[in-house]
């Protein structure tokens, strides 16, 4: 089925949208920072409305999840006979690890001036952030080795699903939720005292943590599912408003209920074709299409400008508008300095397509 609702621009526009709601979620997701900024607004339990709105933004990674594996598939489809896809998606994991070593390179010296307590690790802990095996130097890097892990996978894992029949996949969906559960519980446990196998065993668990959503992308690349429900709700009057008014109420019970992972999923696979069906003008595509641009990149060094390296800086604006706007200028313009460097190299790298 071609593609009419879920586009690569689409897909852009959603990344775009999921980076700002990391860096409000990283930004407002502790009680602890609630002293560090000044609350204008507040919930109807009493809380600040940044630390409720947490709630909402804690589905950035399930969007990027579920995103990349209905992307991939629509990618990797063309190629699966051939085998192609494995050359493909191995330069595709490359392309992102270099993105990666780029800014490791670029803001390991200033961790190691301003935070050396943490950047000035042993040498085995500096390769093991490098890899992306431990993540002590960024937080936000966690999803970066599982995400990798799926792109080399995807091929295959688009292959065995389109091949399946609806009640085997459904059963597959089933136990990736399932596994999803049990990484969630387990990811912190200790296995092991020996640092590599307890990161090993770590990183499986991330792998865990993502891998539901990745396959409902899939699943949902397969059947297109968001054109279906387009074309049902384009007979209906008022289309937008039923969108709109659905992903409102979807909103506010989520900022109701709570932040955990586990039911992330659910509102993301209604409120992502809400927003792919939903009619935007050009300044909405544009604005998270331009975020979009730059998502990796964001992701990659956000966090650096909260905690890691300029830590608590951003709370001295005290507002949490202003906050928010700082980290994001700061980031957008160290994407700038990154791509510098990285577009010579993602060319070079995209040569090895042939």
């Amino acid at each position: 089925m071609a593609d009419t609702i879920m586009t690569k621009d689409t897909s852009r526009e959603l990344k775009g949208a999921a980076i700002l709601l990391m860096i409000w979620l990283h930004l407002f997701s502790s009680e602890a920072v609630i002293q560090q900024y000044t609350p204008l607004l507040y919930f109807w339990n009493g809380d600040p409305l940044p630390y409720v709105l947490r709630k909402v933004c804690s589905m950035c990674v399930p969007i990027y999840a579920f995103i990349g594996g209905y992307g991939l598939a629509k990618t990797n489809l063309p190629h699966l006979s051939g085998g192609r896809h494995k050359r493909l998606n191995a330069i595709r994991a490359l392309t992102l690890y270099a993105n990666f070593w780029i800014v490791f390179v670029l803001f390991f010296p200033l961790g190691a001036a301003l935070n050396p307590d943490v950047f000035l690790a042993p040498a085995q802990e500096i390769v093991c952030n490098f890899l992306a095996l431990s993540v002590t130097m960024n937080g936000a890097w966690w999803f970066l080795l599982p995400y990798a892990v799926l792109t080399l996978l995807s091929g295959y894992i688009t292959k065995w699903m389109y091949g399946l029949a609806p009640g085997k996949e459904a059963a597959a969906l089933a136990a990736a939720f399932a596994l999803n559960v049990l990484a969630y519980v387990g990811e912190k446990t200790t296995v092991s005292d020996i640092r590599l196998v307890q990161l090993l065993y770590e990183n499986v668990a991330r792998v865990g943590l993502i891998a539901f959503m990745f396959m409902a992308g899939i699943s949902f690349a397969k059947h297109g599912w968001a054109d279906k429900i387009y074309g049902t709700l384009r007979k209906r009057r008022r289309p937008d408003t039923i969108l709109a008014l659905t992903a409102a109420a979807l909103i506010i019970i989520k900022m109701c209920i709570g932040a955990t992972s586990l039911i992330n999923p659910w509102f993301v696979f209604v409120l992502v074709p809400c927003y792919a069906m939903a009619a935007r003008g050009p300044r909405v595509r544009g604005f998270f299409a331009f975020f979009g641009r730059h998502n990796t990149n964001m992701w990659l060094t956000h966090f650096f400008f909260i905690h890691y390296i300029f830590s608590g800086t951003a709370y001295a604006l005290r507002y949490s508008v202003l906050i928010f706007a700082a980290v994001v200028a700061a980031t957008l313009a160290s994407s700038y300095v990154v791509d510098l460097f990285n577009k010579p190299v993602r060319r070079a790298i995209g040569r090895l397509r042939g």
